[in-house]
Order: C-alpha cells, then structure tokens, then sequence
C-alpha cells in the first residue's frame, strides 16, 4: 500500500504519532509496539477506509486524488486528521484485544476453569460505548468534526 494514495499513513508515521500521543506505558502504545508491521498496516488501512466512509464537507485538494483528504486546498495531511487516524486505528485494534479477551474467558468458563471469584464476574464486559458512531473511536469522530458535512469546531 502507498502512503497517501491507498493509506493515509505509513507505519513509520504511525508509530511517530502514537509515541506523540501516548505515554511509554500506555496499553494501546505497548499493544501497537509489539505488532508486525502487516497487522499495523492492516490496522492503518482499515482506519483510512473507514475515516473516507464519512461525508465531508468542502472538496479534495486535488481531483484525482483517491483518498478524502487533504481537503480544501491543504497541501498534506493535518496534524488533526494524523491523530484521527491513528486513535482509529488503535481504537479497531483495541475491539479486537476485547474480541478475543471475551471469547478466552467464555472457553475457560465453559471448561470450569474459573473456580476463583475474583476472576468469575457474572457480567461480560461492553464491547462499544453505548454511542452510534461509524468509527472505532470517538477522538477520531471528534477530531473530523471540523470537516465533517454539518460539523464546525467554535474557536
């Protein structure tokens, strides 16, 4: 894949910014440390198709360019949309850690293993925040408001 043709980011800029962003221990920074560099870029790219999912307002800076953004005559990638991207991206990898977490302890419940009541809770963990949002985080839905169609940011 092509930074900026089918991708917004390269891993390269990927682990820039989630090291900007979060703290050396942070879970999600640690999560998207130990990655191959596939699943990161996995990750990436269905964080970008999801992010062009959106409707904007305004137009692409360039017409033949594929990809939503940049927009409005900006020349590369805003610092707003960099961010947005990555918290999607870590936000699809963090449902998918809850995914497997779940289906782990449904197995081990169903083979009797939790005998400690510590660890057998009668409630599953919530996989979504309750919010109907077409991404996997809600700092990137916020992030894009600015360009969303009917979104606009007060400053």
């Amino acid at each position: 894949m092509i930074s900026g043709i089918d991708i917004y980011l390269s891993i390269a800029k990927a682990d820039e910014a989630v090291r900007q962003l979060f703290g050396t221990y942070d879970e999600l920074r640690v999560f998207w440390s130990v990655l191959p560099d596939e699943e990161k870029e996995s990750y990436l790219w269905r964080s970008t198709q999801q992010i062009d999912s959106l409707a904007y307002a305004g137009g692409k800076s360039q017409a033949a360019q594929r990809l939503q953004f940049p927009r409005n005559g900006e020349r590369e990638l805003s610092q707003r949309v960099i961010n947005a991207v990555v918290y999607n991206a870590l936000g699809l990898m963090n449902e998918e850690i809850k995914a497997t977490a779940i289906k782990q302890k449904q197995i081990f419940k169903s083979l009797g293993a939790f005998q400690n009541i510590m660890f057998d809770q009668s409630s599953e963990p919530v996989l979504t925040t309750g919010n109907k949002i077409p991404l996997a985080s809600k700092t990137a839905y916020e992030l894009l408001k600015p360009y969303r169609r009917g979104g606009f940011s007060i400053r």
